[in-house]
């Protein structure tokens, strides 16, 4: 299966999660945005989400936090804080959303299920992010 496949099903797989979690989901109409989908919360506030694909790591799984840029060039830009709230992915069954705030200092975000290994800074649990 293609990059463009999966993650066109990681977006389906998130919006019914958010769908079955009780929300209202909506989505653009046109590719290029920042925002893969906008929900509504409880309290009634519009929420960004950019959706990524994750792969597999030794720990859990991970998904590049920047996004890319076509021209002459690939470029990788970081997300802001004025384009997207959060993250979301899916992975094993199980969706996850992680605040953008939580991830401004990294390319990559490796969330963890082995909670016992070692060797990482400020580890992200997956577990803190499944909704």
């Amino acid at each position: 299966m293609n990059s463009i496949k999966k993650g066109n099903i990681t977006e389906l797989r998130v919006q019914l999660a958010l769908v079955e979690k009780g929300y209202d989901v909506f989505t653009p109409i046109t590719d290029g945005s920042s925002v893969d989908l906008i929900f509504i919360n409880k309290e009634n506030q519009a929420i960004k989400v950019q959706v990524k694909k994750s792969s597999k790591t030794a720990t859990g799984f991970s998904f590049e936090a920047r996004k890319c840029t076509s021209s002459s060039r690939v470029r990788k830009n970081s997300y802001n804080i004025d384009e997207i709230d959060y993250f979301a992915t899916y992975w094993k069954g199980k969706t996850y959303m992680i605040p953008l705030e939580e991830t401004m200092e990294r390319r990559n975000v490796c969330l963890r299920i082995k909670e016992d290994y070692k060797n990482q800074n400020k580890p992200l649990l997956a577990r803190h992010y499944s909704i």
